[in-house]
């Protein structure tokens, strides 16, 4: 397994081989919160305000997109998957799909507060965030949402 970081010279995506090794740049700009599911890397890239989706995949020749229908999000709350990405849009809180074959957004599950940070279960059957409230509050799971 290896490790993905942002770089602390460049906010550039960088991997780093777990045997041990230089690390490899990956991302061609800045960028923050980098997920892989298989063959494809997902990060948040910040251009002139608007946090938008970016994807590298990295089989041959490798490529540098961005996610195309994908409406802004949040740079720690999103969640992606090899077929879509579950999010909360910028300053909204209602959990929604993104689904990348159709590019179409289904709405799932909305907010009484605003939450800090989203992970979904491999098997989609529940998810993981934490409410903004004072320090030391506690996280919270969702089971059953679907």
């Amino acid at each position: 397994m290896d490790l993905l970081h942002r770089g602390a010279t460049s906010a550039r995506i960088y991997r780093c081989p777990s045997e041990g090794g230089a690390a490899e740049a990956l991302s061609s700009q800045n960028g923050s919160f980098p997920q892989e599911v298989l063959e494809d890397l997902y990060f948040v890239t910040n251009l002139a305000g608007n946090p938008m989706l970016k994807k590298i995949s990295r089989k041959k020749p490798v490529t540098e997109t961005s996610v195309e229908g994908m409406p802004s999000v949040n740079f720690v709350n999103w969640a992606v998957f090899q077929d879509g990405i579950y999010f909360f849009p910028n300053l909204q809180w209602t959990l929604e799909y993104f689904d990348f074959a159709t590019k179409k957004v289904n709405p799932l599950m909305k907010m009484s507060e605003p939450v800090m940070g989203l992970s979904v279960s491999q098997e989609r059957h529940s998810f993981v965030y934490a409410k903004l409230q004072q320090a030391d509050s506690d996280i919270m799971v969702v089971e059953h949402w679907r």
